[in-house]
């Protein structure tokens, strides 16, 4: 699955440089602050912190997902343990490729990542 975990990390990379390069120029008073911005900030999607944090979450879920692929976990209630469900590799596989989704547009994205 490594093959996804790079396409993910390659556009949140994107975004994040897209984002910062916005900020960098809206505090130096610059209009035109590169190509490729406007889909961040276009139809509600938020602001360039918005998509900032939206890339650090993204990116936790990356490493979750590709970490602990083949594990358990304990699941703790509010009254102590509940059982153990499985993690397998199938729920990181799921989780990697629902993340990509929207990046289904990519030419790097490949159709058999699809959900």
């Amino acid at each position: 699955m490594s093959d996804v975990v790079e396409f993910l990390r390659a556009r949140m990379g994107e975004d994040e440089a897209v984002a910062r390069e916005f900020v960098a120029c809206e505090y130096s008073g610059v209009d035109a602050w590169g190509e490729g911005a406007d889909h961040f900030f276009e139809g509600g999607a938020g602001s360039p912190a918005r998509v900032l944090a939206d890339v650090e979450a993204k990116r936790r879920l990356v490493e979750h997902a590709d970490t602990v692929s083949g594990m358990d976990q304990q699941i703790e209630g509010e009254w102590g343990t509940r059982g153990s469900v499985p993690w397998n590799e199938d729920e990181g596989v799921r989780i990697l490729r629902l993340l990509a989704l929207p990046y289904a547009s990519h030419p790097d994205y490949r159709q058999e990542w699809k959900p």
